[in-house]
């Protein structure tokens, strides 16, 4: 098929009145209204909840557990009212339809079964037994010899601490197969709880290992945190909070990874457990290899974190202005400046959920979410990035950043396909609902061979924005939702969502393993616009290990300096090859999922066993040590 070029917008928008297509995205619903929203009275709601008063004075209480049935009706009123401040009736009409919807209400009947304590318990057991170490390993840990031997100084401010969590939390550094160690521990308690220090001192009788101060007043976590520093001497640093517990393992592999990749800044994954026993874990939280993406939309990282003593001085201790989010504002800093992020894809951090925690319930630090609000634009800001930040529309500690633009460069929009109506029916669809003014449209045929002719040939824009004909997009702003993410100097790909005429993910996440059939998968295949995704990351731009041609933007300059697309390819697989190169240049892939089209038909991609075998000879090694944005405990499918 020939090249067809629009070398102007008005170009564009005359062939759209000759043609008279019909694009308008439907939206009866107001899902997609309620979706994209900014509007911050969401956040005004929450704070206006209370959370400290009235029956929640009774927290923990016999009364408490009376008034259960009362607090289930005021808690579903609550958020009906934070959904109709947010998206007004559509939104409310939205959330009742899905709420007696019998299929959901087979699923949350399931969920409640699988989620009671004792099914919990076992659950739980039964991983504890896989992941605890036996007396064997353990041994086998003690005596180790690692060559560099650093020093771990853990680091934990107590206030009011009960004495049980105290005590598992300090026998649980007591019990590390790894003995370079210091427990530093500053003591903000108030009068009323001497026995946090009486059973800290104890400790300290029988271990030299455990630092203690007791502090003159209460300062707040940071300043708190900051008094651990002052009396820690090791060379890497740990964070831990007083109510959690590590695995016995946490600081052998936390070493281990130091010596195998010399990093700077180390996490694991971990898991959340309810209340007084480790076996009642409720959550487990499997996290992606280094992302930046993730980290500025919620602290993911959060614990186990570990970084080197240098790494913290070059960035700086922690600051009282983030109190709340103290941990996700010096995550920022230090992984901005860190050499080497390293993630160790095992649980080794317990987060204990108990009534007044911020893992329980955020409501009860409300500070804590204009703290992060602030800290995630502060980071992109000292980057040269403008940005504001809001609360997504599905948690307030997940954030929707949006960045100004640098400048407003020429965008060359690839339509490609072969059906001429399909094509007929994008190019209208632009006319109809771009706002943005500088770009070029340009059709081609889906060939690997034509595309890469057509970026390096007819193509004058800095960034190139690819829409596979048949789809429309659903934001008027959409390449300005591009833009943002793309002019970031980290970015190689920004990709968006595409969905079916049901408002389901046709494309979206993609990860790949090599166990897989097809190589490549969707991560989310038939899931609603308004799935979450895991641990939410559908309300917040995040990184990915590729993207589907289908809809997404590049820069040019890139495709020039990995010589463009594969050409041995046919029809498909050249963009998850080209994903595997720009990252190859240490770029990142960015799924921005408030970017969206949608498609008249469901037609899903499927590669070729051509493109398969290609893929696997091109990129074996990649393949072989796994997606590093799709954690190696999480299946598939």
């Amino acid at each position: 098929m020939d090249i067809l070029r629009y070398y102007t917008k008005e170009d564009l928008k005359a062939f759209s009145e000759a043609e008279q297509v019909n694009t308008a995205v439907e939206d009866p619903d107001g899902i997609f209204d309620a979706y994209l929203s900014l509007d911050s009275r969401l956040l005004e709601a929450a704070k206006g909840d209370g959370k400290t008063g009235g029956v929640y004075r009774f927290r923990g209480t016999i009364v408490w557990k009376i008034v259960t049935p009362l607090r289930a009706v005021v808690h579903h009123f609550r958020l009906s009212r934070q959904v109709f401040q947010a998206g007004g009736m559509r939104a409310l009409a939205v959330r009742y339809r899905d709420f007696f919807n019998p299929k959901i209400i087979a699923m949350k009947i399931k969920n409640k079964i699988m989620s009671t304590a004792a099914v919990r318990s076992a659950k739980g057991s039964k991983y504890l037994d896989e992941v605890m170490p036996s007396e064997e390993e353990k041994e086998l840990q003690r005596n180790t010899k690692f060559e560099k031997n650093v020093k771990i100084s853990v680091l934990v401010p107590l206030y009011n601490t009960p004495i049980n969590f105290l005590k598992d939390m300090i026998d649980s550094v007591v019990n590390q197969t790894y003995e370079n160690w210091e427990l530093c521990l500053a003591d903000a308690s108030d009068d009323n709880h001497p026995e946090v220090g009486q059973t800290v001192e104890e400790y300290v009788k029988r271990d030299s290992r455990i630092v203690y101060k007791k502090l003159d007043e209460n300062k707040g976590i940071p300043d708190n945190t900051n008094a651990c520093i002052d009396i820690s001497s090791g060379d890497y640093i740990s964070l831990f909070d007083h109510d959690d517990i590590l695995h016995p393992s946490a600081l052998f592999e936390v070493v281990k990874k130091i010596n195998e990749e010399n990093a700077d800044f180390i996490y694991t994954d971990e898991a959340t457990f309810d209340g007084e026993r480790l076996e009642t874990l409720i959550a487990y939280h499997f996290k992606p290899d280094f992302a930046p993406d993730n980290l500025r939309g919620v602290n993911y990282i959060c614990h186990l974190t570990t970084f080197s003593r240098e790494l913290m001085d070059k960035a700086g201790r922690f600051r009282t202005e983030f109190n709340g989010s103290q941990d996700h504002d010096i995550i920022l800093r230090l992984t901005s400046k860190a050499k080497v992020v390293s993630h160790i894809p095992k649980i080794l951090y317990f987060w204990r959920s108990h009534s007044g925690s911020t893992s329980k319930d955020i409501g009860t630090k409300m500070y804590a979410i204009e703290a992060g609000l602030n800290a995630v634009a502060e980071a992109e800001t000292n980057r040269g990035y403008s940005a504001k930040s809001y609360c997504s529309q599905i948690c307030l500690t997940h954030y929707r950043l949006i960045y100004d633009l640098k400048e407003r460069p020429l965008v060359s929009i690839v339509v490609f396909g072969n059906d001429k109506d399909e094509i007929k029916y994008t190019l209208c669809s632009i006319a109809d609902r771009c706002d943005y003014e500088n770009i070029e449209v340009l059709v081609t045929s889906d060939s690997a061979e034509k595309m890469d002719e057509t970026v390096k040939a007819a193509c004058n824009g800095e960034y190139i924005l690819f829409m596979g004909a048949g789809s429309a997009p659903v934001n008027r702003d959409f390449v300005e939702e591009f833009l943002m993410h793309a002019q970031k100097e980290e970015e190689g790909i920004v990709s968006g969502r595409v969905l079916n005429s049901k408002k389901r993910i046709i494309h979206a996440d993609k990860a790949f393993g090599k166990d897989l059939d097809e190589l490549f998968q969707e991560t989310y295949p038939d899931a609603s616009v308004l799935d979450p995704g895991f641990m939410g990351r559908m309300y917040y731009a995040h990184n990915t290990s590729a993207s589907s041609i289908q809809f997404m933007m590049i820069k040019k300059s890139q495709f020039m300096e990995v010589n463009g697309f594969d050409m041995r390819f046919g029809s498909d697989g050249y963009d998850y090859d080209y994903a595997f190169k720009i990252r190859g240049l240490g770029k990142y892939v960015c799924v921005n999922p408030y970017v969206m089209s949608i498609r008249k038909d469901d037609i899903k991609d499927s590669l070729s066993e051509e493109s398969i075998k290609l893929l696997r000879e091109l990129h074996a090694e990649e393949i072989e040590n796994g997606d590093p944005f799709y954690n190696e405990n999480l299946s598939f499918g």
